[in-house]
């Protein structure tokens, strides 16, 4: 009997052990669930801290639907919304209506990857006005890979926008100054153009007076005098007309040009400055070159100044080996080449690298403009520019450009 109270006991002992241990484990679970609750409130505290105060704004979109789901409150403070006005709404309606066209091409960039990147749309504000924004857009996805969701970051670039145009009109700006001080290093030579034929007028115009004050009066040599006064006077015009657009400040305008004939235009303006300077001007020019999407003048700029770079490199050279040679061709893909040869001094390794920076002249009295005006004008045409040396000296300087939009160029 004793023995069957002893073991009663020490089991009764055993099962409190047991609840007040088990007891301490619920409590400290509960503790432990209370603390990790507690640090994902501040996780979650901070995670929301990040999302409405990053610098950058945030839109969740339901694709299905393509409406807005969330948004962080920076959007809400660059665009002036309540967050009711935005929650629930066509992700369209957030656009202006001239990006509309790049809006739906990013969705459908998006749904066919997964991710957009850098599309630079107009984000329409409450009152009206519009902010310049770049976006990227990333799926958001489950466990199991399922589409959720799609994750639009709008970074506003008004401001690197406007830097942007304020660098351009820069660019503009100097291009023209370069033009103007061109075409006056090339005064004499346009000079001797435009008096040719305004001395040949004289002459015929006197000869003509002459013949019918002597009462020698043939109308049909006096109808060939006429019509060489009326070629002269055009051929005079045109000089000047060509100086007067290719020097006058103006916005760039691209349209579809021929290369072959912006590259016959600079010839004239270069031809009598050449037979000067005792250069010999050689033309390969390609037939049947695709035409060019570009601003007529700012290339017949970029040819001006690699022809007379090409003259400038060769004043120490012998006059019997003045050779510049021009050439036009088919590049690489769709695209169209210009090369200008010289037989001058050519340039060193160093020089390659550097020739096409800011300031950078292998001429005492340069200012290092023209080439880097010139690389900036190809480079926003979407082509490039690059020198390479001859191997019977000199150097030869080359520029590919684009075809225009849906000119093909076939294989040879």
């Amino acid at each position: 009997m004793q023995a069957a109270n002893k073991e009663l006991a020490q089991e009764i002992a055993h099962r409190k052990g047991f609840e007040r241990a088990l007891s301490k484990a619920h409590e400290d679970l509960e503790l432990r669930v209370e603390e990790r609750t507690a640090e994902l409130t501040v996780s979650e505290a901070r995670y929301l801290d990040l999302y409405n105060n990053a610098p950058d704004m945030f839109i969740s979109v339901d694709v299905a639907t393509q409406r807005v789901t969330e948004c962080n409150q920076t959007f809400l403070t660059v665009t002036g919304y309540d967050k009711v006005d935005v929650i629930d709404r066509h992700v369209y309606d957030l656009y202006h209506r001239d990006c509309l066209d790049a809006a739906r091409r990013s969705f459908r960039l998006f749904l066919t990857t997964g991710k957009t990147q850098d599309f630079e749309l107009l984000l329409l504000r409450a009152d009206g006005n519009v902010v310049e924004v770049s976006m990227n857009v990333s799926a958001v996805r489950n466990a199991d890979g399922q589409l959720l969701y799609s994750r639009a970051v709008l970074r506003d670039i008004t401001a690197k926008k406007r830097a942007e145009a304020r660098i351009k009109r820069q660019e503009v700006e100097l291009a023209h100054v370069s033009r103007l001080s061109m075409m006056g290093e090339m005064a004499t030579g346009l000079a001797h153009e435009i008096n040719q034929p305004l001395a040949a007028i004289a002459a015929y115009a006197e000869g003509a007076a002459m013949r019918l004050r002597g009462g020698k009066f043939e109308p049909a040599r006096l109808a060939r005098v006429v019509d060489r006064i009326s070629a002269d006077a055009h051929r005079a015009g045109e000089v000047i007309r060509r100086l007067r657009q290719f020097v006058r400040k103006r916005e760039p305008d691209r349209t579809k040009v021929e290369l072959n004939e912006l590259v016959k235009d600079v010839a004239q303006f270069v031809a009598t400055d050449a037979r000067q300077r005792q250069i010999k001007i050689r033309f390969h020019l390609e037939e049947d070159l695709p035409p060019l999407q570009a601003d007529p003048i700012e290339i017949q700029q970029v040819i001006l100044n690699l022809i007379r770079n090409g003259c400038d490199a060769m004043e120490e050279t012998a006059p019997a080996n003045r050779l510049l040679v021009i050439s036009t061709r088919r590049g690489d893909e769709e695209s169209v080449e210009v090369d200008v040869e010289d037989r001058g001094h050519g340039l060193s390794e160093d020089m390659e690298e550097q020739v096409f920076e800011a300031f950078f002249s292998s001429k005492g009295d340069g200012l290092g403009m023209g080439l880097a005006i010139s690389r900036s004008i190809i480079e926003s045409h979407g082509g490039r520019i690059w020198v390479t040396p001859n191997f019977e000296g000199g150097a030869t300087f080359h520029f590919s450009l684009p075809a225009a939009e849906g000119v093909m160029i076939d294989e040879q």
